[in-house]
């Protein structure tokens, strides 16, 4: 089942992070269930995950919102009842990115979820998606609605209009092409934190998620995340094609969300409501990232959810 070696690169990543994550000066956590670092051979190198609890034959799998990474459900996942695997997506925190450029283009994050879970030999799982993670965790309850137990999705984000296709993805493209991946910054861990908090993240969620991404460099430190993260052809699902993925799930799901306004959209609902064996919606209040800033709300409606 789960394969809890890693390969020397990760080994030799993890030391390197030593100093950065001393650096940032974490407040302990409780613990309240284990907690690993496993990772999962793929032909592009490998995927990094973090594991609370005893994986079984159906865990919790933990998606992350782009340029996050698996550190996210840090606060969150040893309040749940249930073993929790959260990933590291390509690109982000531990794990390999792709070859240039793929990454620009979300959905292909369908490949690595159904890979390693294949890998990991999980037929049935419960989803748990967080901004891009929940909107990856609706593509693969809809793509494979017998192998997901449980769909819960937080504060996902918004389809993009159907109508924007046609005008956007011709100049998207070439802006691709004829740009190259911006080349990490080497700086101060201050600095680094400062730019985690412009996106919306208190200063100790900041901390947190840099602990996976944030290596020692010459003088300073930088944010290892895949450059090309920031070229990102399409983040969102498009509206039709959100309509008809979620009238294919079957399971029950579960959306809540913040005060941020992005919760699942009206009409994704409406489907939903219909089609999944049950359907809730759950406000927790907070922003964007309250399941990392206020767990203990975000685990009381999960704990009941997930049973």
């Amino acid at each position: 089942m789960l394969s809890l070696r890693l390969t020397s690169v990760a080994a030799r990543r993890i030391h390197t992070d030593v100093e950065a994550r001393q650096s940032l000066q974490l407040k302990p956590q409780p613990q309240v269930q284990a907690q690993q670092e496993v990772k999962v051979d793929a032909p592009w190198g490998q995927v990094a995950a973090k594991v609370w609890g005893e994986p079984g034959a159906s865990p919790l799998i933990a998606l992350h919102d782009w340029r996050d990474n698996a550190a996210s459900f840090d606060h969150l996942a040893p309040l749940l009842n249930v073993p929790t695997v959260a990933l590291d997506l390509p690109g982000h925190g531990l794990s390999s990115p792709l070859p240039a450029a793929a990454q620009t283009f979300s959905p292909v994050n369908i490949f690595t979820l159904r890979y390693v879970l294949r890998k990991l030999g999980y037929q049935k799982v419960s989803l748990l998606g967080h901004g891009n993670g929940a909107q990856l965790g609706l593509l693969y309850a809809s793509l494979y609605p017998d192998a997901v137990s449980h769909l819960v999705l937080v504060d996902p984000k918004q389809p993009t209009p159907s109508g924007d296709l046609a005008g956007r993805m011709g100049a998207l493209v070439d802006s691709i092409l004829e740009n190259k991946a911006h080349l990490p910054v080497v700086t101060g861990i201050e600095q680094l934190v400062a730019s985690y908090k412009q996106r919306g993240l208190s200063e100790e969620a900041s901390r947190v998620l840099l602990q996976r991404v944030a290596r020692k460099q010459d003088d300073g430190y930088v944010d290892s995340s895949d450059p090309w993260l920031d070229n990102a052809l399409f983040r969102n699902l498009f509206e039709r094609t959100e309509s008809t993925l979620a009238s294919k799930i079957k399971c029950p799901v579960m959306s809540i969300e913040s005060d941020s306004q992005q919760a699942t959209s009206e009409a994704t609902r409406q489907i939903l409501a219909k089609a999944a064996a049950s359907f809730e919606h759950q406000k927790v209040g907070g922003n964007h990232y309250a399941h990392l800033e206020q767990p203990e709300k975000v685990a009381a409606v999960l704990n009941k959810f997930l049973v």
